[in-house]
């Protein structure tokens, strides 16, 4: 069942050279479970009670790329801020490779275990929107700490993937790719 809820792109937040595919921001306004789809794509997620003020419980979220459908259980009043990565932009961001984490997601302590500098954006805020900008700030402060580079011909076939919405068949790779041992280095 999909709930509703009060969801929110922020495109101004986005920075494509930071690794940002998109920030959202969502809220429920009821009970129940709500239905990821499988995009293969990798967020990190803030969760918190948005009636509290201050927000005092944030918990850290790290997904890793689906390739099938998930539910998600959520009660009412349940705030998530979000930034969806550019596809090679997880392991540059979180130090961790997306395959590790294909249909699973670290949450809370795992999250925090897994990558422990989230730990300062998870302190109790103001507003959805602190919440948000603290999450933005960390990944660019990741994005200009790591000198890991995705090589120019790998984030094109990456891109040509994800354009083709998961339609791009293998036997089609060589004509995207000069280098198909750094396309299989970076996934």
């Amino acid at each position: 069942m999909t709930l509703s809820s009060r969801y929110a792109e922020r495109p101004e937040l986005t920075d494509l050279n930071a690794g940002i595919e998109s920030v959202w921001s969502s809220l429920s306004d009821r009970s129940g479970e709500y239905r990821v789809l499988p995009d293969g794509r990798c967020d990190i997620i803030l969760r918190f009670q948005a009636g509290e003020r201050p927000i005092r419980e944030v918990t850290a979220v790290v997904t890793g790329p689906a390739t099938g459908y998930y539910d998600v259980p959520i009660v009412s009043g349940m705030g998530f801020a979000g930034a969806r990565l550019r596809p090679g932009s997880f392991f540059k961001i979180l130090g961790l490779e997306p395959a590790s984490l294909r249909d699973r997601n670290l949450v809370g302590d795992a999250a925090l275990g897994a990558c422990p500098e989230l730990a300062a954006i998870c302190l109790p805020a103001v507003s959805r929107e602190e919440l948000l900008n603290r999450l933005i700030g960390f990944v660019h402060r990741r994005n200009a700490q790591s000198n890991y580079r995705l090589p120019p011909r790998t984030r094109e076939v990456l891109g040509a993937f994800h354009a083709s919405s998961g339609r791009l068949r293998i036997g089609k790779l060589p004509e995207c790719t000069t280098s198909p041992i750094a396309l299989c280095g970076a996934l």
